[in-house]
């Protein structure tokens, strides 16, 4: 169980460390990321424009993406703001 637990705890990390390296290579340091707990997930998400499906079978690769346009500076302008 502990086991289990830990490897879960491995999996979500790696998940988590390789989309934010393939965000900041693309952004640099312009874009923030962050997380939320669960329940603040699932609020967030209900006022979503759209949702992607995708055939990802890794558990807990759920993101909210901000939509926007990239600046030549490459900071983003937020639509909805």
């Amino acid at each position: 169980m502990v086991i289990d637990l830990l490897y879960l705890i491995l999996i979500i990390l790696l998940i988590r460390t390789t989309i934010e390296f393939a965000i900041k290579e693309v952004s640099g340091d312009h874009w923030k990321i962050g997380s939320y707990e669960r329940q603040e997930f699932y609020k967030q998400s209900r006022s979503t424009y759209a949702y992607i499906t995708t055939s990802e079978r890794r558990p807990y690769c759920n993101f909210i993406l901000t939509k926007g346009v990239i600046k030549p500076d490459g900071t983003v302008w937020i639509i909805d703001k």
